[in-house]
């Protein structure tokens, strides 16, 4: 009877250990890795995004240059694949500045910084043009000026936030993430906590032949491995992110890059977690399970 109810309380505490796990998992990869600037930075540089967003500035004013008149190099000498990139770098840095509470709202200050020198370009190629036909500078002039730069910003940092952060931020989406934020820290030693208390049991419960709760850990924490890397190879596997309706293809390259990142660590955490779990199951084999036979056989 003991023996019955002490397998029915290792099968309750795997099943608990179980869901456990994957909410450490969940915690720890929200708060190291989604929630993490890094993360982001890093599908940037190997994707060579700001390059595509320069190739996307590029092209738009070469093709608005029929219609508006403006030479491209206004925007050119001033809006470089250096300067890209550091718009496109310090949209996620803002956004996140946010996100961490940091910032009160969602500015990209740092792209509107590196826009003043656009500003002064597009002046004074109004203001040159303006005399050499000797036209008046009135207040017609001014507000064409202004709206011509007033596009140019709101496309440029369109176009630099590849992740749309503004867009979500429009949705009421960021702030949902900021208080995420504000809690991951509890989440994570919350779920921390309660999966140490479970495994403290599982070993008491096993106090007699401890190894024996490697075989309920390796079960447990097998099994919430298996389930989140046979999803993850499953989006793999089909290519599931390509298949983004995105048209803009920095922003695709961005999303794309970003999720395949995110599932590639999924993977390989998991892989070392099941590598474990199978290590624990051969230790229970060879110390625990062979000689209880042994000695139920002897008996």
């Amino acid at each position: 009877m003991h023996r019955l109810r002490n397998y029915i309380l290792c099968v309750l505490l795997t099943i608990f250990l179980f869901f456990t796990a994957i909410a450490v998992q969940g915690a720890v990869f929200a708060k190291y890795s989604v929630l993490d600037t890094k993360t982001y930075t890093d599908v940037i540089e190997k994707e060579n995004i700001s390059d595509k967003v320069y190739n996307t500035i590029y092209d738009h004013y070469e093709t608005e240059y029929n219609a508006t008149g403006v030479p491209i190099e206004t925007y050119t000498s001033v809006i470089d694949a250096d300067t890209t990139k550091e718009m496109v770098i310090g949209c996620i840095t803002d956004a996140f500045s946010f996100i961490k509470g940091d910032s009160n709202k969602l500015d990209y200050k740092i792209c509107k910084e590196k826009l003043v020198p656009l500003k002064e370009s597009i002046d004074k190629f109004f203001e040159d043009y303006a005399d050499s036909i000797n036209y008046e500078k009135d207040d017609a002039f001014y507000k064409k000026t202004a709206s011509v730069y007033e596009a140019s910003e709101e496309f440029i940092m369109d176009a630099s936030d590849v992740y749309k952060f503004l867009t979500i931020d429009s949705a009421g989406y960021l702030k949902y993430a900021q208080k995420v934020y504000s809690y991951i820290d509890t989440a994570v030693m919350g779920s921390v906590i309660a999966t140490a208390v479970l495994i403290i049991i599982l070993i008491i419960a096993n106090i007699r032949k401890i190894v024996g709760a490697l075989y309920w850990i390796s079960i447990s924490a097998g099994s919430s491995s298996l389930l989140i890397m046979g999803v993850c190879i499953y989006l793999k596997a089909t290519d599931y992110f390509d298949r983004f309706a995105i048209k803009a293809p920095p922003v695709f390259a961005a999303m794309t890059g970003l999720f395949n990142k995110l599932t590639d660590q999924l993977i390989m955490v998991n892989a070392i977690i099941i590598a474990v779990s199978l290590v624990f199951m051969i230790i229970y084999i060879f110390t625990g399970k062979d000689k209880t036979l042994k000695a139920s056989q002897a008996a």
